[in-house]
């Protein structure tokens, strides 16, 4: 009986790495992401990364009319899945700020009930009004949390083509990669003015 013959993920060539990609099959993004785990070569994995991106654009790529409304609707699901990604993020923020301004007005309320004859001087350095702002846009928050979870699943209802449906996360930063103006480095992520960090200015030229 005869077993057919793969190739270890470490001992693929640049070659063969292209010749995985130009396939545009689910088993090259297997192959060549397994060689992308064991590989210690930087620049190995840069030209591994850069095949399996290509070859998710093969396999990924609509080849009807149905596929092209399908990958239209999942493309659409991924900007609502980065939007619902950030709100979730911000609600934590918000939430602890909420909790923070109770604790704030509670023990204002504690000092001024125990110094009625200071509570109205006091008052100007209460937190209610900040308080109520805050948990209104926790509110808001919440509601579009919610509506953006409603409308991804609803969403994800109309996909029926398989290699649509539950795309891992890899494939996703490749098919879908971030583009921003700003620098992400961490050396200048926190400047104000114009990024000048080696890497920034190499890559302008």
């Amino acid at each position: 009986m005869s077993t057919k013959k793969t190739s270890k993920p470490s001992s693929h060539t640049p070659d063969s790495l292209q010749k995985l990609a130009d396939t545009g099959t689910k088993e090259a993004l297997s192959e060549i992401s397994a060689f992308m785990k064991e590989a210690t070569d930087p620049d190995k994995v840069e030209y591994a990364r850069m095949c399996m991106s290509d070859c998710a654009d093969r396999y990924y790529s609509p080849t009807n009319a149905e596929e092209e409304h399908q990958w239209m609707i999942r493309t659409m699901m991924h900007e609502h899945e980065v939007i619902l990604m950030d709100l979730l993020i911000d609600q934590d923020d918000l939430q602890t700020e909420v909790e923070v301004l109770t604790a704030e007005k509670e023990i204002s309320s504690a000092i001024c009930a125990a110094s009625p004859k200071k509570a109205s001087k006091w008052k100007n350095f209460t937190c209610d009004d900040l308080l109520t702002e805050v948990q209104g846009d926790l509110e808001q928050m919440l509601n579009e949390i919610e509506y953006e979870s409603a409308w991804i699943a609803q969403a994800a209802t109309l996909i029926t083509v398989e290699r649509y449906q539950d795309i891992p996360p890899e494939h996703l930063s490749l098919l879908f990669p971030v583009n921003s103006d700003e620098c992400a480095c961490d050396e200048c992520a926190d400047k104000d003015d114009e990024c000048d960090c080696d890497e920034c200015v190499s890559g302008s030229q």
